[in-house]
């Protein structure tokens, strides 16, 4: 007997779609992680601003980055309501998605959402950093931002984790030590209370 006997006829012989598959991965696995690994402020909670994230998320699916900036941009902006949006913008910037690559767009964008515990806006903004892309290059900056993300639990934080192992290795002892102490002040004057 085939496994798939007990599907319905119509289920089967209807095929899914790309679009179809790449929505139901972000629903189900995707929009968990986004919170896990954004922070607390990843998406708005204020229904309006909610559908407004939603909508500059389905323009950036749909390779729409006009409609994806100008939608996120006043999300973005409002500073404590959207990290992921501002994390988006950064990627938007970075890579050039819709308009001219602007390395130092992104590092600011990448840096307001870091500042709010995003952990993929951090690593972004660590590599950035070591780079000395749209920032100047700043061993003990990229160093702060990998170890503030490594700190944090989530599905990424392997890759802060070697970042952070990687620029230890490159730098010298008082580099390293100036970076740790700032990570640590960071982490006490930024320590969120549950």
């Amino acid at each position: 007997m085939h496994m798939f006997a007990e599907i319905p006829q119509s289920w089967s012989a209807r095929p899914l779609s790309m679009r179809s598959v790449v929505f139901a991965v972000l629903v189900f696995l995707v929009v968990p992680l986004t919170v896990e690994a954004h922070g607390r402020t990843a998406v708005p909670s204020d229904p309006a601003l909610f559908e407004q994230y939603e909508a500059g998320l389905a323009a950036y699916l749909n390779r729409d980055y006009a409609t994806a900036l100008e939608t996120w941009r006043p999300l973005a902006q409002r500073e404590t309501e959207s990290s992921a949006a501002q994390l988006f913008l950064g990627f938007i910037y970075a890579n050039g998605l819709g308009l001219p690559a602007d390395p130092a767009a992104a590092a600011e964008w990448y840096g307001r959402a870091a500042k709010q515990d995003n952990m993929l806006a951090q690593i972004r903004l660590g590599f950035m950093y070591r780079r000395g892309e749209g920032v100047p290059q700043d061993p003990i900056q990229a160093y702060l931002w990998a170890a503030l993300a490594a700190r944090q639990q989530s599905h990424v934080q392997t890759v802060a984790e070697a970042l952070q192992e990687s620029l230890a290795a490159e730098m010298t002892p008082d580099q390293l030590a100036k970076a740790e102490r700032l990570a640590g002040e960071w982490i006490k004057t930024h320590q969120k209370t549950e």
